[in-house]
């Protein structure tokens, strides 16, 4: 039909599942799940870059609307964050960020929250990075995003934990925030998050009866 909003949302949504499979694909060959380091593999390289190209080629077309074009950033914003290219990243989270404002939209607002408290703490900027974190965990909560509020939940608690030792009180949240995570994917049924939740569940709890 040749429809730019339909066609348009169909390469946001390509997109998307295309970061999706690059993310499995790095959990699946990632050696250090503990430590939220993420290796990437060719496999992985190729989805990214094949997800960013397909992103920027929706958000081309002409009246494309403001929600799609903003989530098109989000995920451009993640997939440079993914690919390690922080300072592209924070640009183009900040962009989501502002644009959310702008049009009110509230959900890509607390993403773009979310990306940025995770493209900090990257960058070792965790007094920065916290307060993104807790103004996207407010949000997802008021709205009752609850997967959202749980992937939230869960790149807060990796900064916490990396960050973080054993008997401290930063881990302590850390790993509190973790299986408040773990529970809320259980019940949301989300398999993959599910699954690699488990995993670091079982690694921190490992380091803590060692200490």
């Amino acid at each position: 039909m040749k429809s730019a909003r339909n066609i348009g949302g169909a390469l946001i949504a390509l997109a998307d599942l295309r970061v999706v499979q690059a993310i499995i694909a790095c959990q699946l060959q990632n050696s250090n799940l503990k430590s939220g380091i993420v290796q990437l593999s060719s496999t992985c390289t190729r989805l990214l870059l094949r997800a960013k190209s397909t992103v920027l080629r929706a958000m081309q077309f002409e009246g494309l609307e403001s929600e799609l074009v903003v989530e098109g950033q989000v995920i451009l914003a993640g997939i440079y964050f993914l690919l390690n290219d922080l300072e592209t990243a924070q640009q183009e989270a900040v962009r989501a960020m502002e644009a959310s404002e702008k049009h009110e939209l509230t959900r890509m607002l607390a993403r773009a929250y979310r990306l940025l408290g995770r493209i900090l703490s990257a960058q070792g900027e965790h007094e920065k990075a916290d307060p993104y974190f807790e103004n996207a965990l407010q949000i997802f909560r008021d709205y009752e995003f609850r997967l959202d509020y749980a992937r939230a939940l869960h790149s807060y608690a990796e900064t916490l934990l990396q960050r973080g030792h054993p008997g401290e009180c930063t881990y302590k949240k850390g790993l509190d925030h973790l299986q408040k995570a773990h529970t809320i994917f259980a019940e949301c049924h989300a398999a993959i998050d599910l699954e690699w939740t488990n995993q670091q569940l079982a690694s921190y709890k490992s380091e803590t009866v060692e200490a």
